[in-house]
């Protein structure tokens, strides 16, 4: 089946969007899990009213199929929807655990990261678990040279495949070092290799579950700004920025900052057209005033795109 076509001038996406989810009684964070697709994806479509993409609509059919006609304008009859809602588990918060041991046992968080090997911003985001998952317990005891009972009270067996939900995602990080390594490929492997041994690593960054989307974490990372990156005063040299590998079919989308693979370059810029719907071209600027002119690339010398969607860590200047 062929994606929708209407008049698209006389859709309201943004209006329809929104009774979806307020027939389904879920937030844009949960439509995300439920349709497969990506928060900024929806973000675009229910706030700025942006034309859903073909990717967009095969996602629908497949996950939601009873709310295509409705969304795509062939019918204005808003269908009834269901999905089933899952109850929230309540349960220890063994980061406060871990708060309270340091605390009364007055080992700082840099020092704790020192024990462990990796960031003392990890450690803070530690503290903010409710759940950890499998081996991390055992691993903050052995640094800490304590049993796991001394510092969490009671040890928890659990094999990997039945690990509890943690309130983080670990990311991997992209170093300025990385940039002249960066390619389609080499994104790809980087995203595969994340797994539960790569969480202690200092090249991987915590970041808080309700910032993406379970969808959305296969494809984020965290890149750092090199000065040569010309973006002063909005992304400084040293800054970490979140961002999302963009799948091909959303490129037509992109209207904010960017990292760009571009015959040989890596670029980080802001869009200002985008015209790879139209004629194939995309054109970025940077934001220093000391770096003038714009730059227009063609979809054909692409090899991928990285969305910045939040910085994470900037220095002071």
């Amino acid at each position: 089946m062929n994606t929708p076509t209407q008049d698209h001038t006389k859709v309201n996406y943004a209006e329809r969007l929104e009774s979806i989810r307020g027939e389904l009684g879920v937030s844009r964070n949960q439509l995300v899990d439920i349709i497969k697709i990506s928060l900024s994806t929806i973000n675009r479509i229910e706030i700025y009213n942006h034309e859903p993409s073909p990717y967009f609509f095969s996602q629908l059919r497949k996950n939601l199929p009873e709310a295509v006609s409705y969304m795509s304008g062939e019918s204005d009859v808003l269908p009834e929807l269901h999905t089933p809602v899952k109850a929230e588990k309540k349960s220890i918060h063994e980061g406060e655990q871990l708060k309270n041991y340091l605390r009364s046992h007055k080992i700082s968080y840099r020092e704790l990261g020192r024990l462990m090997g990796i960031a003392q911003t990890s450690v803070s985001y530690y503290v903010q678990t409710v759940n950890f998952q499998a081996g991390v317990k055992e691993k903050i005891a052995k640094a800490l040279g304590v049993s796991e009972e001394a510092v969490f009270g009671v040890k928890t067996i659990l094999k990997p495949s039945n690990q509890p939900e943690m309130d983080l995602f670990s990311v991997p990080i992209v170093q300025v070092s990385d940039r002249r390594k960066l390619s389609k490929e080499y994104l790809d492997n980087l995203l595969n290799s994340v797994g539960i041994e790569d969480i202690y690593s200092k090249n991987y960054f915590y970041v808080r579950r309700n910032k993406l989307s379970n969808e959305e974490v296969n494809r984020a990372l965290v890149l750092e700004i090199a000065s040569s990156d010309n973006m002063q005063p909005v992304l400084l040299p040293g800054a970490l920025v979140l961002g999302l590998l963009v799948p091909p079919s959303e490129y037509g989308m992109l209207d904010r900052f960017v990292v760009i693979g571009t015959i040989g370059r890596v670029l980080v810029r802001r869009v200002v057209s985008n015209r790879l719907r139209t004629d194939d071209m995309l054109e970025v600027v940077s934001v220093d005033n000391n770096f003038s002119g714009s730059l227009t690339i063609k979809r054909e010398d692409i090899d991928f795109v990285i969305e910045l969607i939040s910085i994470v860590d900037q220095p002071l200047r």
